[in-house]
């Protein structure tokens, strides 16, 4: 759904829009829509009769950039862990 939306970023899409293309049913369009709403990744307009969406590009430049962010924090060798104890 993020692609496609990216990739129409100079004309936000309508749900129908967005269904007919990941060949999915408008409710279950409209659901992860409302999922990617709260989380802050698209935005919505509502142009009677339709609802259009669009992809909040800005954020997601900051999710990635935190992503990138975490990942250079190295985890723990399993060299250095100690092993799990067995109970017999």
């Amino acid at each position: 759904m993020i692609k496609v939306l990216g990739s129409h970023r100079e004309a936000p899409l309508s749900v129908s829009e967005i269904a007919e293309q990941l060949r999915i049913s408008q409710p279950t369009a409209t659901k992860h829509l409302r999922i990617l709403l709260r989380a802050g990744l698209v935005s919505r307009d509502e142009a009677r009769p339709r609802v259009h969406y669009a992809l909040r590009m800005d954020t997601l430049v900051e999710c990635r950039r935190q992503c990138r962010r975490r990942s250079k924090v190295r985890p723990l060798r399993r060299s250095k862990m100690r092993p799990p104890v067995r109970v017999v």
